[in-house]
Order: C-alpha cells, then sequence, then structure tokens
C-alpha cells in the first residue's frame, strides 16, 4: 500500500511572506527549495559594506543537511516543516549571545500559540516542548570581530505538518508536530510571518533594555524548572534539580550538597531517562 501525501500546504515565496509581516525591519527575505541548512546560508550571506542592524531571514522548504545543537541531525523532508535563519549585525558582546536564542525561542513559543492554539513550553536552553515532546529548536552560532558579534544566525526548525509515522523509529516517542498536536495542517508562510512579527519587538526591547526582559518572560515558559536533571556541560555530568534561572539566563541547579551550581550551558538529560552524555 503507498503512504498517504501530506494535504496540500501554501508555497513558500517572498511575496506570501511578507504579505504577513506587520513592519519594515525585515529588509531580506531569501526564500530557496533546498539547501544544506539554512544556518550555513545565513553564515555566508554577503551582508554588504554598511553595518546597518536589520533583519535578514533564509527560509528553505527542506534541508539536506539540517542540523541541531551539538551537530544532531534534524529531520527536514520538503514541503511540512519550518526551516529558517534569522541574519543579524547585533554588534553585542559574545556573553549576550544567549539572549538572541532566548529571544527566538520566545517569538515562535507566541507565533505557535497565536497561529496554531498550541501552548507551547521551552525546554531550557532551546527547545521549543509540548507534552513533554519536542516540537521544534533553536540553534544560535555567531562570528565575532574586535570583541562583539558581527553576525549572529539564528536557526528556527518546527514541526509543523510532520505526521508520526514520518519520524524516524529512534525520536519518534520523544517528538511531535502541529499537526499531531492538533490534527490540522498549517500554512507554512503564515507561521514564518507571526514568528517574524513576534521577533522584532522583542528584538526592539533587547536593544533597548537588555536581556532582563526576556528571561522575565521565558521563566514562565519554561518546562525544566522544579526537575531533577542532568546537564552533561563540557563532558562533565551535573545532576540536581533546575531551580531557577538568573539574570543572565543561566540556569541554577540545586546540586546534592545543598549548594548550587549556575549553568550557562549544556544539554539537558532528565533522570528518569538515563544520564548518558
Amino acid at each position: 500500500m503507498s503512504r498517504k501525501q501530506h494535504p496540500p500546504v501554501d508555497e513558500l515565496t517572498v511575496e506570501r511572506i511578507r504579505s504577513g509581516l506587520e513592519d519594515r525591519f525585515w529588509k531580506e527575505i531569501l526564500c530557496y527549495r533546498s539547501v544544506g541548512s539554512t544556518n550555513t546560508v545565513g553564515l555566508s550571506l554577503p551582508l554588504g559594506d554598511d553595518n546597518e542592524d536589520v533583519g535578514r531571514i533564509v527560509v528553505a522548504d527542506s534541508q539536506e543537511k539540517g542540523r541541531g545543537r551539538f551537530d544532531r541531525t534534524w529531520i527536514s523532508p520538503p514541503g511540512v516543516n519550518i526551516h529558517a535563519s534569522i541574519v543579524l549585525r547585533p554588534g553585542i558582546p559574545p556573553a549576550a549571545g544567549p539572549f538572541l536564542t532566548i529571544l527566538a525561542a520566545l517569538a515562535a513559543a507566541s507565533a505557535m500559540k497565536k497561529e496554531t492554539g498550541i501552548a507551547v513550553s521551552i525546554k531550557w536552553p532551546n527547545d521549543l516542548i509540548v507534552s513533554r515532546k519536542k516540537l521544534g529548536g533553536i540553534l544560535t552560532e555567531a562570528r565575532t570581530s574586535r570583541g562583539v558579534i558581527t553576525r549572529a544566525v539564528i536557526g528556527i526548525g518546527i514541526n509543523l505538518n510532520l505526521r508520526q509515522e514520518d519520524f524516524p523509529p529512534e525520536i519518534s516517542a520523544k517528538a511531535t508536530s502541529s499537526l499531531i498536536c492538533t490534527g490540522s495542517t498549517f500554512p507554512r508562510a503564515g507561521i514564518l510571518s507571526a514568528i517574524m512579527n513576534e521577533f522584532e519587538p522583542r528584538y526592539e526591547i533587547f536593544r533597548k533594555s537588555g536581556g532582563l526582559p526576556l528571561v522575565r518572560e521565558m521563566k514562565p515558559l519554561l518546562d525544566t524548572i522544579g526537575r531533577e536533571i542532568t546537564i552533561c556541560e563540557g563532558g562533565e555530568q551535573i545532576c540536581g534539580v533546575a531551580e531557577d534561572i538568573d539574570d543572565n539566563g543561566r540556569l541554577i541547579v540545586s546540586l546534592p550538597s545543598g549548594l548550587t551550581r549556575s549553568v550557562g550551558s549544556g544539554e539537558i538529560v532528565e533522570t528518569d531517562t538515563g544520564s548518558e552524555c
């Protein structure tokens, strides 16, 4: 028996994406049928000689070498998911770079709630979660010069119209999509426009007021807080209870010794699923 075809969804075109935008921040929208990864395109994109910090976004119908954190493969078939990378010239110190990941996660979660009705939570530091399953993720990469980030590329991947049987067996129990959650398909161009509309005002706040407003918005959405976890950071395993995030977006972990430790990055493994890094 042949597999059912995916329900038709709208094509990803510059015109369809731009028609849903509410502001003029987005100077350039680049749409591709297939790329290795949108982040790779974003890192090599010519930005011109001016230093203007405007929004550029690279969008692809599919990715041949989609990747997540730690070079994990991201499932990227054509016609069904969101594969996009926002390209900025933020001019911020590298220490402030993690706020861009927080910002993108908040924009994606808010857009998905408005457009699909799905309440998305965030698994620190970069995963979009629904009912303890992964809906999407953020991958931020940067280039620095003279102590500032001169190019930031924020990759956003979301499982939108993917069916359960489309996931490989090894991740099927851990991943989900908007189609699986709601039984409905959603137009990718409309979802992308919504994410971009949610991103721009938060980026303005970040540029004017720093990362604290983003941290405050993120806290109620965190799926991680209160859970027993193991964090794999640079080969070291840190076990404890996720208590909170600090003003810099670092995860505060209560250790068995009674002490606390702040962690700026790492891979979280919940203890009930094992602690292999």
